[in-house]
C-alpha cells in the first residue's frame, strides 16, 4: 500500500502495533455531532463484508488482525483526506468516521477511496493470503437525528453497501429520515400486534401446507 502511494508509512506502523490506542466511542460521536455547525456532516462505517467468513476459515485472531489493518488505514486516510475528522467505534467491528469531506460528492469520493485502498490489502497468514472485501456505508446527517437513531439508520446504509458490487452505500439526509420513519413504523406495528396477542384480542391461525 505504501509503495503504491495509497497510504503513508505511518499506517503500516500503526497496523503493526500490538497495543494500539483505544478508539473513542459513542459519546465522542455525539459530542462531535452536537458541537458541529454549518455544513452537513457524514458518518461512515468502514469494515469488511467477509469478516465472518474470515473468522470461520482462519480463526478469530486473523479477524482481529484484519480489523487492526482497517483501523490503521481509515485513521491514516482520515488524517490526509478529512482533517479534523473523528475516527471512533460503536457496537460491532466497524470503524466509524465522522467527517465533513466536501459535501455529498466529497463524502462519496472518500468512501470509494477507503474501499479501494482496503481492496488492495493482502494479509499473509499461516494458511494463505487473506484478501479483503471492503464495506463502507455513509449517512448524511443534518444533526437533527439523535446519535442512537443515526447509528440505527447506518445499518440501513450498510445493507445498501452489502448489495452494492463495490461495497459502498450511502443515504442522504432525506433518505436517512425516511429509513428511520420506516423503522419506527415497523416498531409501532410490532408493538400493536404484541399487545393485541397478550390481551387476547386476536387469534393466530396457521394455514396448513398440503402437498
Amino acid at each position: 500500500l505504501v509503495d503504491r502511494g495509497l497510504v503513508p508509512a505511518s499506517a503500516v506502523a500503526a497496523a503493526r502495533e500490538e497495543s494500539e490506542p483505544a478508539l473513542p466511542g459513542v459519546e465522542a460521536i455525539a459530542a462531535r455531532l452536537d458541537g458541529a455547525s454549518g455544513a452537513a456532516l457524514f458518518v461512515s462505517a468502514c469494515g469488511v463484508r467477509n469478516l465472518a467468513a474470515l473468522d470461520r476459515l482462519y480463526g478469530a485472531r486473523t479477524g482481529d488482525d484484519v480489523m487492526r489493518v482497517v483501523r490503521a488505514v481509515v485513521s491514516a486516510l482520515a488524517a490526509d483526506a478529512a482533517p479534523g475528522g473523528l475516527v471512533a467505534r460503536a457496537k460491532g467491528p466497524d470503524v466509524l468516521l465522522v467527517h465533513g469531506a466536501g459535501g455529498i460528492a466529497g463524502a462519496e469520493a472518500l468512501a470509494r477511496h477507503v474501499a479501494e485502498v482496503l481492496s488492495h490489502v493482502a494479509l499473509p497468514t499461516g494458511r494463505g493470503v487473506v484478501h479483503l472485501r471492503p464495506l463502507v456505508a455513509t449517512v448524511e446527517t443534518d444533526r437533527s437525528l439523535p446519535t442512537d437513531d443515526l447509528l440505527r439508520v447506518l445499518e440501513d446504509a450498510r445493507s445498501r453497501a452489502l448489495r452494492a458490487e463495490d461495497g459502498v452505500g450511502r443515504l442522504t439526509a432525506d433518505e436517512a429520515a425516511e429509513a428511520l420513519a420506516r423503522m419506527r413504523g415497523r416498531e409501532t406495528r410490532l408493538a400493536w400486534v404484541s399487545e393485541a396477542l397478550a390481551a387476547g384480542r386476536v387469534d393466530v391461525h396457521f394455514q396448513p401446507v398440503v402437498d
